[in-house]
């Protein structure tokens, strides 16, 4: 390499940005309150710098100012040291825009006023069992929709609950039993959740899937 000497500038003002009329090509400059590393790049190759960029655009830290974002083999992690895609956030996620996916694999969504999510359970005791809840003190009122198999026993019915911080009312339509039912179905309020509860009609293994849609008070 020609001249392979390395000049260091730096500022301490937060988000300043270096010009290209300010580096030289093969010249580094250094934000030391931002922690970013800057260097003009030659897009041209014709020994002419036309555009500055960020060396380090992630802020990775370490010690107290760390931010636990880590870089494993084309993936990144935040909050997490182990990455099992090629982005993983172990912690809440904000986005202002839109969000496109080919397909989407996840257990709870929460909207401004309903929650929804899907659980499975399989039962091998006719003992009264929770299939699906949520939290009496946020959720006002529920849309139960139940898939129950057992066997070659096909079943599934929707239940709408609604209850009054003390006792649950429920409604249940559109059941189709094939050929024949396994189980019934209650709801009531324990340790401060609203439950639907299955009432299996025998010890067969029998696997309640439900998808809950939770209107909040």
């Amino acid at each position: 390499m020609a001249d392979p000497k390395i000049f260091i500038r730096r500022s301490a003002t937060p988000n300043k940005v270096p010009t290209v009329d300010q580096l030289a090509l093969g010249e580094l400059a250094i934000n030391t309150y931002d922690g970013k590393l800057y260097l003009e790049q030659d897009q041209g190759a014709v020994g002419v710098g036309i555009t500055i960029v960020a060396v380090n655009p992630w802020s990775v830290g370490v010690g107290s100012t760390a931010y636990n974002i880590y870089f494993t083999a084309g993936s990144v992690g935040i909050g997490t040291t182990i990455s099992t895609s090629k982005l993983d956030v172990v912690g809440d996620v904000k986005v202002s825009g839109v969000v496109t996916a080919a397909t989407a694999s996840v257990s709870t969504i929460s909207l401004s006023a309903v929650d929804i999510t899907s659980t499975s359970t399989t039962t091998t005791t006719t003992v009264a069992t929770s299939v699906a809840s949520v939290s009496a003190a946020v959720c006002r009122s529920a849309v139960f929709q139940v898939q129950a198999v057992q066997g070659t026993n096909y079943n599934m019915t929707t239940i709408n609950v609604l209850h009054d911080d003390s006792e649950t009312y429920m409604t249940e339509y559109g059941t189709i039993n094939q050929p024949i039912g396994i189980a019934t179905f209650s709801t009531d309020i324990n340790a401060g959740s609203l439950r639907l509860l299955a009432h299996p009609a025998s010890n067969s293994s029998t696997t309640f899937k439900v998808l809950t849609k939770a209107l909040d008070i």
